[in-house]
């Protein structure tokens, strides 16, 4: 039997999956802990990826690191150290002792066949790939997008390998549709939190290059599980109206430019002034809601959410609603704490 859950976006299907798991998981054993897992592989449908921000306040997703981490994918980065800024112990946690993440996917994406003997030797970057064969060709059946490596990932001894192995992106009726295929998921973190994130920016990418709307979403998890100790702690969700979307426009001839701009920019040890983006979403969304971050990080929360509230106009209005809520829910935090 297939579990299948269809929703409207990240928010329906996280409260849909929450219930399942509640009603039907069952309690087994995993590499990383004690886990609620189903009996059964578990289709995933989004009907609206692109409302890709998670907002529940029980979940508390932090969606400065959704939203970098994604960016982050779509540069063809493996340096997690570069994320340790959003979690402070991910390289840590998942890359080898030079800081490289074995199993990133967007390094995948673009970079690791080419380096490692695989793929064209003209057209090494699988996403440029894949757009010039859906722009010569939309009915292209043979499109796919790799993540695994036998060579590299079977019985490898390292602490990432990629849980999502495949991508499949599809046109139907003037819409790009993409169908992932995942190993191993949990539900709370990956299925319905990052993956819905870094997926979902994926496909809005593609359409983007490719002049086309972002379709459904399909993620197909083999072994869709949620860890004990966190699932335990969640307080049952609610639904919530979905603020509202800015599309990235990645199709603008400048986007990918502004992207390693972007990546260049944050890398620095100090950040110095604002390098003139081109693109509007990089200018409006990506920058304000960085530099928030940066001012939290640097523990002045008054001054991030200075930031976001008179920035919130020009931003993404989903995102400056989850980036507003997860500073107040810390502003609170520290008020408790110092009464």
């Amino acid at each position: 039997m297939m579990h299948v859950i269809q929703g409207t976006n990240v928010n329906d299907v996280y409260s849909q999956g929450y219930r399942l798991f509640r009603a039907q998981g069952q309690p087994d054993t995993s590499r990383a802990g004690d886990v609620w897992a189903l009996s059964s592989p578990l289709t995933v449908i989004y009907e609206k990826p692109c409302q890709r921000v998670l907002l529940d306040p029980s979940r508390d997703s932090n969606p400065f690191f959704s939203l970098f981490e994604s960016l982050w994918m779509l540069a063809g980065r493996n340096d997690a150290t570069w994320l340790n800024r959003f979690i402070k112990d991910f390289s840590s946690r998942f890359a080898e002792e030079e800081g490289r993440q074995h199993g990133a996917y967007g390094f995948r994406w673009r970079k690791h066949f080419e380096l490692e003997g695989g793929g064209s030797p003209y057209l090494p970057d699988q996403l440029e790939t894949i757009i010039q064969l859906l722009r010569k060709n939309p009915n292209d059946r043979r499109v796919v997008l790799q993540m695994w490596d036998p060579v590299a990932d079977l019985g490898a001894n390292v602490r990432d390998v990629p849980c999502n192995l495949t991508a499949l992106p599809r046109v139907v009726a003037g819409k790009l549709d993409l169908t992932i295929f995942c190993r191993s998921g949990d539900f709370i973190w990956g299925t319905a939190g990052a993956n819905a994130v870094h997926f979902s920016v994926l496909l809005e990418y593609l359409a983007n290059k490719l002049g086309l709307e972002a379709g459904k979403m399909i993620h197909i998890v083999n072994n869709p599980h949620v860890y004990t100790s966190v699932f335990n702690k969640l307080k049952s969700p609610y639904h919530f109206a979905y603020p509202g979307v800015h599309g990235l426009g990645a199709g603008d001839s400048n986007w990918d430019e502004d992207l390693n701009m972007f990546m260049d920019w944050t890398s620095r040890p100090v950040l110095g002034s604002t390098p003139e983006f081109k693109s509007r979403w990089f200018r409006g969304t990506a920058v304000p809601f960085y530099l928030s971050f940066v001012q939290w990080r640097l523990g002045d929360i008054q001054q991030a959410l200075w930031l976001m509230r008179h920035q919130r106009s020009f931003m993404a209005p989903d995102w400056a609603a989850a980036g507003m809520a997860w500073l107040e829910r810390r502003e609170a935090r520290a008020k408790e704490k110092a009464s």
